[in-house]
């Protein structure tokens, strides 16, 4: 550093200055990038949840209007399996 200070005067800190304010904006580039990913794991989630609900209504209101157990079944098959995929996955980690 000391050879940077002897070609340009204050050669040294103006490195060093540009290293911090390169630090600070990929520090800030990250933090984003981390927030971003947790918006769209909530985003995800509540999708999920949203989609299930309306699947267990459906499958309860085609009991309700006595629609072919088919129907009934394919409609709770779904939240059915997401559980089961869900606790498969859950145990690997």
């Amino acid at each position: 550093m000391k050879a940077f200070n002897d070609v340009i005067p204050n050669g040294a800190d103006r490195i060093m200055s540009m290293v911090e304010k390169e630090q600070d904006v990929r520090l800030k580039i990250e933090k984003k990038a981390s927030d971003v990913e947790a918006l769209i794991a909530i985003g995800g989630r509540l999708i999920g949840a949203l989609l299930l609900v309306v699947l267990i209504g459906a499958a309860i209101w085609s009991i309700h209007v006595g629609a072919d157990w088919k129907v009934t079944t394919a409609l709770l098959g779904i939240p059915l399996l997401t559980l089961v995929a869900k606790f498969f996955s859950s145990n690997s980690k």
